[in-house]
């Protein structure tokens, strides 16, 4: 078939062919237009690599290392941007790995005065501070959920320079809230 239009029967030609044939330029495009949209907001530092590299392929211009981690810092969340970026990483996989280590230890932060807070609060919660820092994990990392409870947004101020935003599970028929 390929022979019949002059062309050499290469992996590159077939490849473009296949393509052609059965992914239409209008998704392509779709997929590159995701790609420039992509922010991470509220997934995780590895869910949004993951989703970046897959849509990475889609973009049709000339990708440098050096400009696909400015766009993957770029569109960090707030406080993960504001640590990652002074970093100067230029080199992918080390970016996206030191984002992971910038997320886990300001989910650990936010999980220990979570934690602290409500034993400071609530005395009969020191016993279960394990529990509770378990708990407040699985809330915030998206593994728990329950017809039976709803997440109410609160803001735990850290200094006055960043903060970090916390879920914590209410009751829904509870008409109080946990202030931190």
């Amino acid at each position: 078939m390929m022979e019949d239009r002059g062309e050499d029967a290469t992996w590159e030609n077939s490849k473009v062919r296949f393509l052609e044939e059965y992914f239409p330029n209008s998704v392509r495009y779709a997929k590159e237009i995701e790609f420039m949209q992509l922010e991470q907001e509220n997934i995780s530092v590895t869910e949004y690599a993951t989703r970046f590299k897959h849509l990475a392929r889609f973009y049709t211009q000339t990708m440098t290392e050096a400009w696909r981690c400015r766009k993957f810092e770029f569109d960090l969340k707030q406080e993960l941007k504001e640590v990652v970026i002074p970093m100067s990483i230029r080199d992918f996989p080390a970016l996206v790995e030191k984002a992971k280590v910038v997320e886990s230890l300001k989910l650990a932060r936010c999980l220990n005065l979570v934690a602290y807070s409500l034993t400071k609060r609530f005395p009969c919660f020191s016993c279960m501070n394990s529990f509770l820092f378990f708990f407040a994990y699985m809330t915030l990392s998206g593994k728990y959920s329950s017809k039976n409870h709803t997440l109410k947004l609160s803001q735990v101020t850290i200094s006055s320079l960043s903060s970090i935003i916390c879920f914590i599970p209410i009751h829904q028929n509870s008409t109080s809230s946990i202030s931190i």
